[in-house]
């Protein structure tokens, strides 16, 4: 009996540790559309984009320095979290 139960904790904790694991893996949706976003992005060459030093693909910053007009010169910041 003492036998059966040491299994049946075994076997729940090897299926936590499975499901650890797994979870770890996953996408979010919001995650697989910006990947795919930024895949398909292209910015014209007085923008920059600078992604999360942490690799969070949701929080980055574009940066855009006009090259002509009014705003010459300017160097513009915008943060998307």
């Amino acid at each position: 009996m003492i036998k059966l139960f040491s299994l049946k904790s075994q076997q729940n904790q090897s299926s936590a540790q499975n499901n650890q694991s797994s979870q770890r893996g996953r996408n979010t949706a919001a995650q697989i559309r910006i990947t795919k976003d930024i895949n398909e992005l292209t910015l014209p060459k007085n923008c920059v984009m600078v992604p999360d030093p942490d690799g969070d693909l949701l929080n980055f910053k574009i940066i855009i320095c006009p090259d002509e007009g009014f705003y010459k010169g300017g160097k513009f910041t915008f943060s998307f979290k």
